[in-house]
């Protein structure tokens, strides 16, 4: 079976925090800082970029309000399949599977990332960006 790979993502005010884990929970690359701007999400575009589409299951992160729409923006816009999760499910699991409650931005990406292996979650539908904007105006 060929490798699989999901990248947990906690999404942040200025600062997201990055993880990437293999479909056997193997840790592929551990938790990065980005910022939340234009070079942020370039260094975040350079990590993707290296990694073949084949092998990208899925990309996630909480649902932050406005705060994940610059990342939803940007994961459509780059064709990648990402899913938006309830913060409280993940939460839960984070809490379920380590117990220690131990709540930072690298734990919270590991978690988020493992939590999309373990729960194998669907891809958000594409959306049409220029009808978002449009809709926004």
């Amino acid at each position: 079976m060929p490798r699989r790979l999901y990248v947990g993502i906690d999404v942040g005010k200025f600062k997201h925090e990055c993880c990437v884990v293999d479909s056997d929970g193997a840790i592929v690359r551990d938790s990065f800082p980005f910022d939340n701007s234009a070079e942020g999400f370039s260094s975040l575009q350079k990590t993707i970029d290296g990694i073949p589409d084949s092998e990208i299951a899925l990309i996630g992160f909480e649902a932050t309000g406005h705060y994940g729409e610059n990342m939803k923006t940007f994961l459509g816009k780059a064709g990648r399949p990402y899913a938006e999760l309830n913060p409280a499910q993940t939460h839960s699991f984070a809490k379920s599977a380590k117990g220690n409650g131990q709540k930072t931005d690298k734990a919270d990406a590991r978690a988020i990332a493992s939590f999309l292996l373990a729960t194998r979650q669907s891809a958000a539908p594409r959306q049409d960006y220029d009808k978002k904007r449009l809709k926004v105006l």
